[in-house]
């Protein structure tokens, strides 16, 4: 449940990215109209073509760069390290991006690059550093209820499910009806033992999101530890028919062959 809300989280960050930087951020003059829109484009087309080729979208985004590109071309290219899973290379570039950008820059844009990096170091196995780097966007953002998730992410990779529910108790003061915090507050409270508090969680988050995929993923499995095999293989059936692409479903498809293997 952990790593697939981890890698989930990764793909929607460079997703959700493109609306801070629909322009390039550190330029120092503001161009005209016209020209703001092509900036915008050139970004969109970019993140496109990184998603769908990022070996092309790659080299694409470094000729970018160096036509004037600025921090969206630096982005751009950072994105498509993390498709090629490339993941030290682009949580470098991520954190350099972050750490360089002009103090006009608004806090949460910052934050959510470094947010990036953050995950990007984790993917590349360097916990401590993606842990340093998420603490350096909760201190730039300290509102944004998801940094405190993709921290609690970190720790309860480690095992530290303590921590990451503390973590997850600030998302949720900031965000009372997170799905998400509460989805990964339930597979922590099931690592640390606490199945009444699990199930609790699991409950209200999916009462705010019925098809939330992570929240289906957990009911499923507390449905089975409690026995209810038939709960536990409808949890996942509808996870895998509304998700089926996704590594919460994968994860799904798992626990349903292991399930099926233990009832013949």
């Amino acid at each position: 449940m952990i790593r697939t809300c981890l890698t989930r989280r990764l793909v929607s960050l460079v997703h959700a990215t493109f609306i801070f930087l629909s322009f390039p951020i550190s330029a120092q003059v503001i161009p005209p109209k016209e020209n703001h829109l092509a900036e915008h484009e050139s970004y969109r087309k970019c993140m496109q073509l990184v998603r769908i080729e990022p070996h092309i979208g790659f080299e694409k985004a470094l000729k970018w760069q160096d036509h004037g590109g600025a921090d969206a071309a630096t982005h751009c290219a950072a994105v498509a390290l993390i498709y090629l899973k490339k993941y030290k290379e682009a949580a470098t570039q991520l954190e350099t991006l972050a750490q360089n950008m002009p103090k006009s820059t608004p806090n949460a844009v910052r934050a959510e690059i470094f947010a990036q990096a953050g995950q990007a170091w984790l993917d590349a196995n360097n916990p401590i550093r993606a842990f340093n780097v998420q603490s350096a966007a909760i201190k730039i953002d300290p509102r944004n209820a998801q940094l405190f998730v993709d921290r609690a992410t970190i720790h309860a990779e480690k095992g530290r499910y303590v921590d990451a529910i503390e973590d997850l108790n600030e998302s949720l003061k900031l965000q009372p009806s997170f799905a998400e915090a509460l989805a990964l507050r339930a597979s922590a409270h099931r690592y640390a033992g606490n199945m009444a508090a699990a199930r609790q969680d699991i409950i209200r988050a999916i009462s705010i999101d019925p098809t939330h995929a992570e929240a289906l993923l957990e009911s499923g499995i507390l449905m089975r530890l409690a026995g209810d095999k038939d709960g536990a293989r409808q949890d996942w059936l509808k996870l895998i028919q509304l998700h089926e692409s996704s590594p919460a479903a994968d994860a799904a498809k798992r626990n349903l062959e292991i399930l099926d293997s233990n009832t013949q």
